[in-house]
C-alpha cells in the first residue's frame, strides 16, 4: 500500500476521531450542566421559606387570632397577609405586617372575640393573600381560603387548631417537588451510563 495513502488515512481516521471526541465532551459538559442547574433548584426548594396562614383559638377558647407560621426550612422576610373580606365589618381588606420568621415560628394577630366578629353574607369566602421574600430576595406569594366557620365550632366545642394538617399538606407538596427534581437527575445519570 502507498505511504501517502496510509497517511492520508491515518489522517482522516484522527480528524473523525477528535471529532466524535469534542462532540461527546460537549454532550457530558451540556448534561452536567443541567444536572447541577436541577441540584441548584433543588437546594433552593429545600431552603425555601413556607408561610401558612390561619384561623386559630387562643388558649382561652374565646379569642380568636390569624395564626401566621413558617413552616418551611428558610427565613422569610417581609411578610404581608391581605385579609378579604376585613377583618371588621367595615374593612374591605385588612393588611397584616410580619417583619420576619425564622423556621418553625408563628406569630398570632388578634381578630376579636368569637361573639364580635362580623357575620359573613351568603356563600362569601375569606381570602388570605400572603407575599413574603427570602434572604436573597426571592419573592413568593399563596392565596388560601381559611374555613372561619370551622374555628367558630371548636371554640364552641373547645377543640384544637389544625396547623398539623396544614403542615402536613405543605410538607407533600415540598416533597413532591424534591421527588420529581430527584427523578429528573436519577434519568439523566441512567442516560449518561
Amino acid at each position: 500500500m502507498d505511504p501517502m495513502k496510509v497517511t492520508a488515512y491515518s489522517a482522516t481516521a484522527s480528524a473523525l476521531a477528535a471529532t466524535v471526541l469534542v462532540i461527546v465532551t460537549i454532550f457530558y459538559a451540556y448534561q452536567t450542566r443541567k444536572q447541577a442547574n436541577e441540584a441548584k433548584k433543588l437546594r433552593e426548594i429545600q431552603y425555601q421559606p413556607l408561610i401558612t396562614a390561619e384561623y386559630a383559638l387562643a388558649e382561652n377558647k374565646w379569642a380568636v387570632l390569624i395564626r401566621i407560621k413558617n413552616v418551611g426550612n428558610g427565613i422569610a422576610t417581609n411578610i404581608l397577609i391581605d385579609v378579604s373580606p376585613g377583618i371588621t365589618e367595615k374593612d374591605e381588606i385588612s393588611r397584616i405586617n410580619v417583619s420576619s420568621l425564622v423556621p418553625g415560628q408563628s406569630f398570632d394577630y388578634f381578630v376579636g372575640f368569637v361573639e364580635n366578629l362580623p357575620q359573613l353574607k351568603d356563600n362569601q369566602r375569606i381570602k388570605f393573600e400572603i407575599n413574603y421574600t427570602d434572604l436573597v430576595g426571592k419573592t413568593f406569594n399563596a392565596s388560601y381560603f381559611p374555613d372561619r366557620a370551622n374555628v367558630l365550632q371548636r371554640a364552641v366545642r373547645g377543640g384544637v387548631g389544625h396547623e398539623e394538617a396544614i403542615w402536613r399538606e405543605h410538607t407533600k407538596i415540598i416533597l413532591s417537588e424534591i421527588s420529581e427534581s430527584l427523578k429528573k437527575i436519577s434519568q439523566n445519570i441512567i442516560k449518561q451510563n
